[in-house]
């Protein structure tokens, strides 16, 4: 099964062509699909194409404002000079 997978971690599967689904498995996978789509439509330009490192580039430079992998956010800009002042944790008595 081949799935489409958003950047909100929801996973859609591809319907099959095979006939014994039934009516409602389709639609389901139907409104998933649009579901993606939508979604889709809505990411940076060439986020598709994207590696590891990549949103944590496009946060540091504030293209991108939420994501789920904090800690290599912080390590990424532990090791910029020019963003360490993001990655410092303020203690508090």
């Amino acid at each position: 099964m081949v799935g489409c997978t958003g950047s909100c971690g929801v996973t859609a599967p591809i319907p099959s062509t095979r006939t014994t689904r039934s009516s409602s498995t389709r639609q389901r996978h139907v409104k998933a699909l649009e579901y993606c789509k939508a979604l889709s439509d809505n990411f940076i330009p060439g986020v598709a194409s994207w590696n590891d490192s990549s949103n944590n580039k496009a946060f540091l430079s504030g293209e991108l404002y939420c994501t789920a992998n904090g800690i290599s956010i912080y390590v990424a800009a532990k090791d910029d000079p020019t963003k360490k002042d993001l990655a410092r944790i303020p203690i508090t008595r």
